[in-house]
């Protein structure tokens, strides 16, 4: 708590300095949502649920201290009372902490705890515009999004970017909770601009070695395009993220899902889109659930970045014969308020 203390005393110090105040941004994003779920209770045994909720609410503080060098901090107030981790000694509180070095006008290095780069486009958006993420971003197994590390991003011709990330990789402790990590994660990334910009891309492979036996790995693969026509834009994932556990008695996992999402902006400020994601869950190589998941949404946007909005969700679990996973359909409403507001 006296860390945390320190670190906004002195946040405000740096932001209200007249001398700097010019080149630095307090930001606040955010999301209240009014939801009511039909969790399948005669299946699940989950009672259904209406409630207002937040489900996010971030601070960013970004800044630029010369030509050379910018900054940026975010901090996710659900997670505050979140336990250090010995490897980084950071907690999920501080999402992202990073300083970028912007070696000249193509390469910059970025230095800190930083995006990952995994998920495609879905994972590119802001937390706070999606309403409902598809397995292989939120399911049983998990790829962080955030991580402690080095990254070097080149910009060439035409937009093009590539990102080479060097992350903690399994940020293993021992059973007294010290850092034993012995392993760095290798990650490659390709943001692409192609035909003026009708076509986008985010391709992504990361590899993650762990201390788990036998030498088992993680590894997570996104392969995104998005393709613009006027006022409408059309995205497909493919994610692949598959861990191993080799060692005695557990089991290889994979998650798989291809999501595909139309976008229509048919009004100034006015938007709409569709989304379906089709997924599966694998262990031992075998295939225990399908998952379907459906998102209609429409959006208003009343001033820039104050929006309102209504969805409707739809996820469907399939399971195998023989799976302990249950086979239900959940369906929710959502009226929600997502807001970012430069403070100072």
């Amino acid at each position: 708590m006296k860390i945390k203390k320190k670190l906004g005393i002195f946040i405000w110090i740096i932001l209200l300095s007249p001398t700097v105040f010019a080149n630095h941004q307090l930001v606040l994003e955010g999301r209240l949502d009014y939801v009511s779920t039909d969790n399948d209770t005669t299946k699940t045994g989950n009672p259904n649920t209406t409630s207002f909720t937040i489900p996010y609410f971030f601070t960013a503080i970004k800044g630029t201290a010369n030509d050379k060098f910018d900054y940026f901090i975010k901090l996710n107030f659900s997670k505050v009372h979140a336990s250090k981790n010995n490897t980084d000694n950071t907690t999920d509180f501080l999402q992202a902490v990073r300083i970028d070095h912007k070696l000249n006008k193509n390469l910059t290095f970025q230095l800190g705890k930083q995006f990952t780069g995994v998920g495609g486009f879905e994972n590119d958006y802001s937390a706070s515009s999606v309403y409902e993420y598809s397995l292989t971003s939120d399911g049983p197994v998990s790829f962080p999004v955030y991580e402690t590390g080095i990254s070097a991003h080149w910009t060439g011709i035409k937009d093009q970017t590539l990102i080479l990330t060097l992350l903690n990789a399994d940020k293993a402790t021992t059973g007294g909770g010290s850092n034993s990590q012995r392993n760095i994660s290798l990650g490659l990334l390709w943001y692409g601009n192609l035909f003026d910009k009708m076509l986008s891309t985010n391709f992504s492979y990361t590899y993650k070695p762990t201390s788990r036996t036998n030498g088992a790995t993680d590894t997570y693969l996104s392969l995104g395009s998005r393709f613009t026509l006027g006022k409408v834009y059309f995205e497909i994932d493919y994610l692949d993220f598959e861990t191993e556990k080799s060692s005695s008695g557990n089991t290889d996992e994979t998650a798989t899902s291809l999501v595909g999402k139309i976008n229509f902006n048919f009004m100034e400020k006015h938007n709409t889109f569709i989304k379906y994601a089709d997924s599966e869950y694998k262990l031992a190589g075998t295939k225990d659930y399908e998952q379907n998941l459906l998102v209609l949404a429409y959006e208003y946007e009343v001033i820039k970045d104050f929006i309102y909005s209504a969805s409707y969700t739809s996820k469907d679990i399939s399971p195998v014969a023989g799976s302990s996973t249950t086979a239900s359909t959940i369906n929710s409403i959502r009226f929600a308020i997502a807001y970012e507001f430069q403070a100072l």
